[in-house]
Parts: C-alpha cells; sequence; structure tokens
C-alpha cells in the first residue's frame, strides 16, 4: 500500500515558479506554498537556481544598491528602472515589484527598507528556493552556483550574474553529449511546429552549433537562450514539469513530458 507520500505526484519546478513565490501575489505565493507542502512533491536542480539567482537576486542586489546610494525612496523610485533593465520589461517588473513592496511594508524608513533587502539577500532568497523542494543531482556544476553572492566593503551586494564562454568551467558539454538523441527530437519538433516558442529560429540554430560541438553551449550568449531546453533535460522521466513559462508546453512535448498546471 502507497503510503501519502508516495501517493504525491513528484513535480519538477522551473524558474517561473520559483520567481512567483517570492514576487508573486500573496494569494499565488499562499497557493504555490500550500501546494508544494502538502499535494505535491517538489523537485528542481542547481542550474534553476542560477537562473534565479542571476534574476531575481540579482534584481534584488540592484535594488538594495539603488536604495542605498539614493538615501529616499523618490530618487530610487526614479533610478530603480534605469540603464539595461529598462530594456528588459520582465526585469523592469520585478525590480519595480520588489522596491514597492519594500515601501509598502516600511512607508518612508529608508533602514528599515534596506534592512529588509539585506535579510533576503543574505540568505531569505536561497532559503526560500529550497523551502518544501528537493535538490536533484547535481550534473552541470554551474559556475555561477559556486560564485554565489558577496557582500562588498561598501556594503552593498555583487552577485554572479554573467558567464564567458572563454572562462566557464563547468560540465555543460558533456551534459549536452550525454542528451544528443533528446536535443535531436527537440530540434525536429521545433523543425514541425514553426513559431511555437519565443525566438524559436534563434533557439533552432543553437540546437544545431550545440549538437555538432557541445562546447557551443557555453557562456550566456548560448547558455541562457537555451535555459528551457537545458532544464528540460534534466527533469527525471517520473516527473511532470511545472512552468508558468508558456515555452515550456511544446518543449515537454518534445520530451513526452507531463505538464503540472494547478489553478493559481
Amino acid at each position: 500500500m502507497l503510503t501519502k507520500a508516495e501517493a504525491k505526484l513528484r513535480v519538477f519546478l522551473d524558474t517561473s515558479v520559483q520567481i512567483t513565490r517570492v514576487l508573486g501575489t500573496v494569494a499565488k505565493r499562499q497557493r504555490i506554498d500550500d501546494l508544494l507542502a502538502n499535494e505535491i512533491v517538489a523537485c528542481t536542480t542547481a542550474y534553476v537556481y542560477m537562473e534565479y539567482q542571476r534574476t531575481l537576486i540579482a534584481d534584488f542586489a540592484h535594488v538594495h544598491r539603488v536604495l542605498q546610494q539614493k538615501g529616499n525612496w523618490g530618487d530610487a523610485i526614479a533610478e530603480v528602472g534605469s540603464g539595461a533593465r529598462l530594456f528588459r520589461p520582465r526585469a523592469l517588473v520585478r525590480v519595480n515589484r520588489i522596491l514597492g513592496e519594500t515601501l509598502n511594508r516600511f512607508h518612508l524608513n529608508v533602514e528599515k527598507g534596506l534592512l529588509l533587502l539585506t535579510t533576503y539577500l543574505d540568505y531569505r532568497l536561497q532559503t526560500l528556493f529550497w523551502q518544501h523542494v528537493a535538490p536533484l543531482d547535481e550534473t552541470i556544476d554551474c559556475d555561477l552556483v559556486a560564485s554565489g553572492v558577496a557582500l562588498q566593503p561598501d556594503d552593498s551586494y555583487q552577485v554572479a550574474a554573467t558567464c564567458r564562454k572563454e572562462t566557464a568551467a563547468c560540465h555543460l558539454p558533456t551534459f549536452l553529449h550525454e542528451q544528443r538523441p533528446k536535443l535531436q527530437a527537440i530540434h525536429d519538433y521545433l523543425t514541425a511546429h514553426p513559431n511555437v516558442i519565443k525566438d524559436q529560429s534563434r533557439v533552432e540554430q543553437l540546437l544545431y552549433a550545440v549538437q555538432h560541438n557541445p562546447r557551443n553551449a557555453l557562456g550566456q550568449a548560448s547558455c541562457w537562450p537555451l535555459g528551457d531546453v537545458i532544464i528540460l533535460l534534466q527533469v527525471p522521466s517520473d516527473c511532470a514539469v511545472w512552468s508558468l513559462d508558456p515555452d515550456f508546453t511544446p518543449l515537454a512535448m518534445a520530451l513526452d513530458l507531463q505538464i503540472y498546471s494547478p489553478t493559481l
């Protein structure tokens, strides 16, 4: 007879679900946490954590730095969405949400706002990521995860959020070499189904290049556009996939993976 835990569906969480656990509406956060605690057996990988780190954690560090430098909410609000984030819609939404929630919680108290952001950067974001989520065996050993988040002498935070092909020392090429049949299956599916994911032509070109030489996947110019593919290649066969990114559905279909899509 199956135990209660054995009867639960095993589900692999992608980055979008993990980010929503932190920045989603209160109702969505509560719903996700209830599902993780009571309804499913969740797992994910360090590669997903890398995406969470280079996006969400880097955004928290950015908001912390801006508020620290400006010293007041008005200037911080004006500054937080400037620079490269101005041209990255999802990042812009995240930093405004982070600053808005901090302001909402502490009104005009900058010191308390900075203390909250510091707490999240020191440990809270990492703790939330792994709460009710089991880590799978590491196969890629991404350099960025090892570098992590570092407190600087000026009390700002430096987040490992860039990767160069020339210096990358992870095991991604070996992993992708072992996954060549699945890479081919994804490439064949995309060829037969045009325009089912964002930037599909670019992804198809990268898949072709990586199949010929897995080292072509190294560096953020290749690895990150292939991130959804790399994540799905890490999903165990007995897991459903939970993502809030519509691109995951066709890619999962290419690999015959089950999709988990609860109402949030």
